[in-house]
């Protein structure tokens, strides 16, 4: 009988099903958010609360159990230095479900799995990215004057007329062609 067992098979068997949530939980994590259907993100949005818990520990063993959730030591990273911190003052309900329009082709309810906090972009290396970007385009466009000075202390090009190679005749290669293949099949008759 089944009492109380709350699980989202999603019709799969186990290999699959977790194949399926590992994915998903990764994409979340590099993404920030998914758009999955409404069962997988619900399957998947218990999953990324355990590991975001995990990550709130930040000791060594709950990095082991997150890696072998997500085979992946950089996105184990990632959940331990940047996903998790967001969510300090927070003990649970890291992710919000949004449901979107059915899809097309099976008329299945999509739905939009995202973190409830996301992470705010530091306004430094934005203006230090600008500044290096008008650095970098000073340097490639040269002025005017110092094309026009650079181009008065260079002598005139010549123009170097390349030497034309001789064709080869059309009736040579087309009769040794044939040449070659009449020899071969006379050496096949000959062995036949």
């Amino acid at each position: 009988m089944r009492h109380k067992e709350l699980r989202h098979r999603l019709s799969r068997r186990t290999s699959h099903r977790k194949a399926t949530l590992r994915h998903l939980v990764r994409g979340l994590i590099l993404n920030k958010s998914i758009r999955t259907t409404r069962s997988k993100a619900k399957a998947a949005s218990r999953l990324i609360d355990r590991l975001i818990a995990l990550g709130k520990k930040g000791d060594l063993a709950s990095r082991r159990l997150a890696y072998s959730v997500l085979c992946d030591r950089g996105l184990v990273k990632t959940l331990f230095d940047e996903v998790a911190p967001l969510f300090k003052n927070r003990n649970s309900g890291f992710t919000r479900i949004l449901l979107i329009n059915s899809r097309h082709g099976d008329n299945a309810q999509m739905a939009i799995l995202e973190f409830v906090e996301r992470p705010k972009p530091p306004v430094k290396k934005r203006k230090e990215k600008r500044e290096q970007q008008k650095e970098i385009e000073a340097k490639k466009e040269p002025t005017v004057e110092k094309e026009t000075k650079e181009a008065e202390k260079l002598p005139p090009k010549t123009k170097e007329v390349p030497k034309e190679t001789p064709k080869p005749q059309k009736g040579r290669l087309k009769k040794a062609f044939t040449d070659g293949l009449r020899k071969f099949f006379r050496r096949r008759g000959e062995k036949g």
